[in-house]
C-alpha cells in the first residue's frame, strides 16, 4: 500500500493542478468528503444530507482558493508561500488519511483519475496531461508546468553562540551527556522517549553559558534542528509571552504568519504536529514557570528539551525532567572555580 503521507503529498499536487486546468469543472463534480474539515461528515440527525451539501461545497470553495492562491504565487516565483499551502493542505489530508482508511482508497482513485504522470501543458487555455503534446497547429503561447518538489524542511540553528571563554564546567556537561546521550536499544521496540532538563540556579553562575556551549557540541545528535527562546525578552507582553515563544519556534519550522494559528492550545498541537518526525533540541532560557515549558516540548522520539531557570520548576519533574543546580555542584568541586 501507498504510504500515506507520499499519497497526500501526491494528492494535494493533483488537486492544485486540476485547479488551474479545463478538467476542474469536471473534477470537482465528485465527492470531496477527504477534504472537509474533520468532524464535518457527521452532521446532527435530520440534517445529513443538507449539512454534506454544505460541507462539499465548502470544501470545493477552499481548494479553488487554495490552488489558484498556489498558481498565483509560483507564477510570481514565490515558492515559499506556494510550498507552505501545499504543506498545510497536505498535513490536513495526512490526518484524514489516518483517521479514515477508507479515504485512502478513495484518494487514490482521484489521483489515478486526474493525476499527471509528468508535465501539463496550457495551449490557449486547453490543457493535456502527459509528457507529450502533439497538435497540428498551434496558435498563442504554450506554457509548460513542471510540478515542483516540495521544499526542503528548514533545520534551524538559534542556540547563540558563546562570544567568551568557557571554562570548569566538565562536571555539568558530562551530566548533561549522561541525560540526553543515545538512548540504549528498547526490548519492546519502544521509540526514544523526549528528555527534559533544568538548569538552575541563582543569577551570574552560569547556566546560559553551560546550556549554549553543550547545544553547540551536539548538532550530530538533533539532526532536525535545534530551536531557542529568551523568555527574558518575552516578558511584560500582557501573558502572551507562552504563546509567542510557540510562535516564534513555528516559525523555526517554516510556519509563515499567514497560516500561523490565533490561539496558545492551536499554536501547541501544531507544534507537536511539526515535530511529531523530527528529533530537535529546544532550549529555552530564563524560564520562570513550568507552563512555559510544555507547550514547547516537542514530540518527535529523541527530541530534548534544556531549560535554564532561577527556579527548580520542580513540577517539571513529574513529567520525568532531569534537575541540575550548577551553582551547588560548583561549591562541591573543589579547587574549580565559577
Amino acid at each position: 500500500m501507498e504510504e500515506p503521507a507520499a499519497l497526500a503529498t501526491a494528492g494535494v499536487t493533483t488537486v492544485f493542478g486540476l485547479v488551474v486546468s479545463d478538467l476542474w469543472e469536471q473534477a470537482k463534480a465528485r465527492n470531496w468528503r477527504l477534504f472537509r474539515r474533520r468532524g464535518s461528515d457527521t452532521p446532527a440527525d435530520g440534517d445529513a444530507g443538507q449539512d454534506t451539501g454544505r460541507d462539499a461545497e465548502r470544501a470545493v470553495a477552499e481548494l479553488e482558493a487554495a490552488g489558484r492562491e498556489v498558481a498565483t504565487a509560483r507564477t510570481a516565483g514565490d515558492e515559499a508561500t506556494a510550498a507552505a499551502i501545499e504543506e498545510r493542505w497536505r498535513e490536513r489530508l495526512l490526518r484524514t488519511l489516518r483517521d479514515d482508511p477508507a479515504a485512502v482508497t478513495e484518494l487514490q482513485e482521484i489521483v489515478a483519475a486526474f493525476g499527471a504522470p509528468g508535465t501539463v501543458a496550457y495551449v490557449n487555455g486547453g490543457v493535456n496531461h502527459g509528457p507529450v503534446f502533439q497538435g497540428s497547429s498551434v496558435h498563442g503561447d504554450i506554457n509548460v508546468y513542471v510540478p515542483q518538489p516540495p521544499a526542503p524542511r528548514p533545520r534551524p540553528d538559534q542556540v547563540p553562540a558563546l562570544t567568551a571563554a568557557f571554562v570548569n564546567r566538565t562536571a555539568d556537561l558530562s551530566e548533561l551527556d549522561r541525560w540526553f546521550g543515545p538512548p540504549a536499544p528498547s526490548a519492546s521496540g519502544a521509540p526514544p522517549p523526549v528528555g527534559i532538563g533544568v538548569l538552575h540556579g541563582l543569577p551570574g553562575v552560569g547556566k546560559t553559558a553551560t546550556a549554549w556551549h553543550w547545544a553547540a557540541g551536539t548538532r550530530e545528535r538533533y539532526p532536525d534542528g535545534q530551536l531557542y527562546v529568551d523568555f527574558a525578552a518575552l516578558r511584560g507582553q500582557s501573558g502572551g509571552d507562552v504563546s509567542e515563544a510557540v510562535a516564534m519556534c513555528l516559525r523555526g519550522l517554516g510556519v509563515l504568519d499567514t497560516y500561523m494559528p490565533a490561539s496558545l492550545q492551536e499554536r501547541a498541537a501544531l507544534f507537536r504536529t511539526r515535530t511529531a518526525d523530527r528529533r530537535l533540541l529546544v532550549v529555552l532560557d530564563d524560564v520562570g514557570d513550568p507552563a512555559q515549558v510544555r507547550p514547547l516540548v516537542p514530540k518527535g522520539p529523541g527530541s530534548a528539551v534544556l531549560v535554564t531557570s532561577t527556579s527548580a520548576l520542580g513540577e517539571l519533574a513529574l513529567d520525568g525532567a532531569r534537575i541540575l543546580a550548577p551553582d551547588l555542584r560548583a561549591r562541591l568541586r573543589a579547587g574549580e572555580e565559577e
